[in-house]
């Protein structure tokens, strides 16, 4: 899904750019006034690039974890989720998790970029309404998501050998 989701940002923003004004709206105040501009193609790389970078990063959660040396690695029963026994399905968890951890920010991205967008193509006066609540959804997903991550780590099951 990230790696879907990454490829449909590049392809919106390849889709858009062309369409946008040379100067583009790109910051706007609390009320979704425009109060900062930049060039088209500085707007549609800042668009590419964040969407690259995320996803990478998030590409890369699971992997980092194959060579960060244990003393590194901040994890609750640290010792019990990297035993050697444990350490591939460990790995494979946080490997899953960041991928669903970058396609909703990616998701965000494109939802956040396609309002940024419609300003600029004159479809909306302002940064839509809508973009508080998608922040705020996006804000309760990752928030979600971090403590299902710290819930799964914080306890050993029942009947393991560590119990």
């Amino acid at each position: 899904m990230l790696l879907l989701l990454t490829l449909l940002a590049i392809l919106h923003n390849v889709l858009y750019a062309p369409h946008l004004p040379p100067v583009v709206a790109s910051h706007f105040d609390a009320a979704g006034n425009t109060n900062g501009w930049m060039p088209r193609q500085a707007f549609s790389l800042l668009y590419a690039g964040l969407v690259i970078l995320m996803a990478g990063i998030f590409l890369l959660t699971g992997e980092i974890l194959d060579w960060v040396p244990d003393r590194l690695v901040n994890l609750p029963n640290k010792a019990y989720w990297l035993d050697p026994s444990r350490r591939e399905e460990t790995h494979a968890y946080f490997r899953q998790w960041g991928y669903r951890f970058g396609s909703v920010t990616i998701a965000f991205l494109i939802a956040a970029m396609h309002l940024v967008i419609r300003v600029n193509l004159g479809r909306d006066k302002t940064l839509h309404a809508l973009f508080p609540w998608l922040l705020a959804a996006f804000l309760v997903a990752e928030a979600a998501m971090t403590l299902s991550l710290i819930v799964r780590f914080r306890k050993i099951p029942q009947g393991s050998d560590e119990h």
